[in-house]
């Protein structure tokens, strides 16, 4: 144990032996100092404190008559098992929150659809090579691990890169941070509505104003686009599923038009889970269409582990240029020893096997979801994302706060789209639980 928490004032009335006799009495209350728990010596107490060994010897002697410390021979001084109780104020504790019953929130996913066994056996050999783990590595991103995220996105997606133009980041909230700082064309962030928050207010905090478009129009659409916007943020699976793939095509070329119309324009290409779909054939992505105009963002939480952050971003040439100018300046934010399990992963196939073995898992749930959604809404209501793993449906109430409490109460929980619409997803509920989930819910609704 050592004493840096320690500081005693000099300049004050209060005695030095009586400072110490408090803070080691609040750090023995508060248990920064446990039960049983050997001191320092009074000689190195002194020391290390830079005061007289009177001052510690006093303030040993001073708990040791209140109960906290006893004094062994030959041995030194120690907490008491049994001190008193501090004397603090009654408060309230928190009542616990009510128990879970059915999952319909974004925030996990069961432990049955990951392979966590042959994750934890990638990590274990990661760890046996000794030489990786003395150096934090390449702030890029792990040279094994860029490639093998190369040749993954080129055959899942059809993206278009090679290892260089790809960084790796602890998420993509922090990849989002980081283009905007290589990206100095401060201005407006065209976002589809209704909107994400989290890339939201990263962009607001780096100066971008936000503007909401309706996708589903494609003249006002592309209308909005031409007056204000320096960036376009697009969702592109969340928008696949609205058009034919020749109205995907068209749209595409229609938005490259867009940025290739002014030099400084790009267009962010966020193609969460774009890989994991599972009722319709994916179209590549955008970024295969054009390279220069596209900043590409993949992310591997929902497919692998969302403890695991881990994402990348595929940079345009002008802006991986301006980093290379910096990346002495930068840090790596991903672990390397899970970078390294994660391209073995990628590399011995293990990830493109666990992406067939969960289109099949959720293909199925979906259909459990929509069959069970369909009792109570018309079909024309129900919306399925595929790659959100969730379906979103109009609330038949004026505001979620009718509902909040009741849904609370029975267990039920998930994620709102502002006060009218409910979306549910099921990445996390078990596949059995889905009908009697909907049910439930379904029910409060009525009653409601």
């Amino acid at each position: 144990m050592i004493y840096d928490y320690i500081t005693l004032d000099r300049n004050t009335s209060v005695p030095l032996c009586r400072q110490l006799t408090l803070a080691l009495q609040k750090s023995i209350d508060t248990k920064r100092i446990q039960k049983n728990e050997k001191l320092p010596s009074i000689r190195m107490a002194a020391a290390e404190l830079k005061v007289s060994r009177t001052t510690v010897e006093s303030a040993y002697i001073q708990l040791c008559n209140k109960g906290y410390l006893e004094s062994r021979p030959q041995s030194g001084y120690y907490v008491q098992e049994k001190i008193p109780a501090p004397q603090t104020r009654k408060t309230l504790s928190p009542a616990p929150p009510l128990p879970v019953r059915y999952d319909f929130s974004s925030g996990q996913v069961l432990s049955k659809t990951t392979d966590i066994l042959l994750w934890c056996k990638q990590m274990r050999s990661a760890l046996q090579n000794q030489a990786d783990m003395l150096s934090y590595g390449n702030p890029q991103g792990e040279d094994s691990l860029r490639h093998a995220i190369a040749e993954y996105a080129y055959r899942t997606r059809g993206v278009e890169t090679e290892k260089e133009s790809i960084l790796v980041g602890a998420g993509t909230q922090l990849l989002f941070m980081l283009f905007c700082s290589l990206y100095d064309n401060r201005g407006t962030l065209a976002i589809p509505a209704p909107g994400f928050k989290q890339a939201e207010r990263i962009f607001r905090d780096f100066g971008f104003s936000i503007v909401y478009i309706d996708t589903e129009k494609e003249m006002p659409f592309l209308q909005q686009l031409e007056k204000s916007s320096a960036c376009l943020y697009l969702d592109i699976p969340a928008q696949q599923p609205k058009r034919t793939p020749a109205a995907v095509k068209q749209h595409y070329g229609d938005l490259l038009a867009w940025a290739s119309a002014k030099e400084n324009r790009l267009i962010l290409e966020d193609d969460y889970n774009g890989e994991l779909r599972y009722l319709t054939r994916p179209l590549p992505a955008l970024q295969q269409m054009s390279r220069d105009k596209v900043s590409y963002f993949g992310s591997f939480s929902k497919l692998l582990l969302p403890s695991v952050r881990i994402a990348y971003m595929v940079l345009p040439k002008q802006l991986m240029e301006t980093y290379r100018q910096r990346i002495s300046d930068y840090n790596p934010t991903v672990g390397k020893i899970e970078q390294l399990a994660l391209a073995s992963y990628i590399q011995k196939g293990y990830l493109e096997k666990h992406l067939r073995r969960l289109r099949t898992l959720y293909r199925k749930k979906s259909d459990a979801m929509v069959t069970a959604l369909a009792q109570y809404f018309p079909l024309d209501a129900i919306s399925l994302w595929e790659t959100s793993f969730s379906v979103t449906v109009p609330l038949p109430h004026p505001s979620k706060t009718q509902v909040q409490e009741r849904l609370t109460q029975a267990g039920i929980k998930l994620d709102w789209i502002e006060d009218q619409s409910l979306r549910l997803s099921f990445s996390g509920i078990p596949y059995e639980d889905i009908p009697t989930g909907i049910d439930a819910l379904c029910r409060i609704l009525q009653d409601a």
